[in-house]
């Protein structure tokens, strides 16, 4: 078993040349290469066993994967007795659109296929309001697998919480106009900070841009609780002008991974923000070359 902040857990199935040739112990640091469930860095090694594998038709589920994911969707489907506990971001295959299709853009009525070659009807979807721990899996030898009584047909997903709350990335804010405005109309509390702050600019907490790796897997901290660090307010600060360094992403991701280890809820990851935000605001090098980077 392997721990991949901020995507969960894993449970892999690996033979013992693996195990050795990553050099995987209890407790070390290993790299993870997976980029069909969307997990590629460090994971650290939680625990090894021996295992056996039971014969039998059908192919080998070589990887179990859980997380938290902060929306849910529920598809009822026909012939189905219970609706269909789903992320928005896992595809299914749509007979009508010869594709995969993620279940947030499936329509009432779009077909489905089981595992008899037959079409089965989308016939509604709705959304859970409560987060809930989902589950992927890898698939010895494909990345298909089948869900529910009838066998739906479906493809695994990456670890992407972002997309999971349809969170994309967005250079100006929606309504129009500056960052700072936004902030101004949409953040009540937050406007006044601007009050005294040299070259004051409307700044996102965790960076919107990709210019530093940290950037993406904080924002992947934020949706996982439902914050939307393009556009959400608790990711919106009034600071000072070309503050966003190398250093800056290393400690907001710092903040952010020490809540989301405590097992948080979305109060906490705030908190993390708050004190981020504190860290910018006291920014005091408005001048270095490598600072300007306002994403």
């Amino acid at each position: 078993m392997a721990d991949n902040a901020p995507c969960g857990n894993a449970t892999l199935l690996r033979p013992a040349a693996w195990v050795m040739e990553h050099a995987a112990t209890p407790g070390e640091t290993i790299f993870l290469n997976l980029p069909e469930i969307g997990i590629e860095g460090p994971a650290q090694v939680v625990s090894i066993e021996d295992t056996f594998v039971v014969p039998g038709p059908g192919r080998l589920v070589t990887g179990v994967f859980r997380h938290q994911s902060g929306s849910i969707l529920e598809l009822k489907i026909e012939g189905e007795h219970q609706p269909l506990g789903t992320t928005k971001s896992h595809p299914f295959w749509s007979v009508d659109r010869e594709d995969w299709v993620s279940a947030q853009d499936l329509q009432p009525g779009e077909l489905l296929l089981n595992e008899r070659n037959q079409t089965v009807r989308v016939e509604s979807i709705t959304e859970r309001e409560e987060p809930q721990e989902v589950y992927n899996l890898e698939i010895d030898g494909d990345h298909c697998y089948r869900v529910g009584e009838q066998g739906l047909l479906v493809h695994n997903v990456s670890c992407d919480y972002c997309g999971d709350i349809g969170a994309t990335y967005t250079s100006t804010p929606p309504s129009g106009g500056t960052w700072l405005e936004c902030i101004r109309i949409n953040c009540p509390g937050k406007a006044g900070t601007a009050l005294g702050v040299p070259y004051p600019h409307g700044h996102h907490i965790v960076m919107k841009g990709n210019k530093y790796p940290e950037n993406e897997q904080a924002r992947q901290i934020l949706c996982k609780y439902g914050i939307n660090p393009y556009t959400g307010c608790a990711n919106l600060v009034v600071a000072r002008n070309h503050c966003h360094s190398a250093q800056y992403a290393k400690q907001v991701l710092a903040y952010l991974q020490a809540a989301d280890k405590q097992g948080a809820d979305p109060t906490a990851i705030q908190k993390a923000l708050q004190d981020a935000a504190g860290w910018h605001e006291r920014c005091r090098d408005p001048e270095k070359v490598n600072d300007r980077t306002d994403e």
